[in-house]
């Protein structure tokens, strides 16, 4: 996969769904280690991207899918 890390891991985890990955898993994945994946999925949270809920991180939902157009 090419792309910044933090391309990556965000793909990961839209990929990833529902399931959710820690910081630990997604150091593995990279190869940049838990501390470094840490510092990445932070800051897809702080750019609101992804979220954190009980030390797993999803992707953010998009727009559309989080709250749709009325017609």
């Amino acid at each position: 996969m090419q792309g910044t890390p933090r391309e990556r891991v965000l793909a990961f985890l839209r990929d990833n769904g529902e399931s959710g990955a820690s910081a630990g898993t997604i150091g593995v994945l990279t190869g940049g280690g838990a501390i470094r994946a840490r510092q990445v999925l932070d800051g897809l949270v702080r750019r609101k991207k992804a979220v954190c809920r009980d030390g797993l991180y999803f992707a953010a939902p998009t727009e559309p899918e989080a709250g749709g157009v009325d017609s």
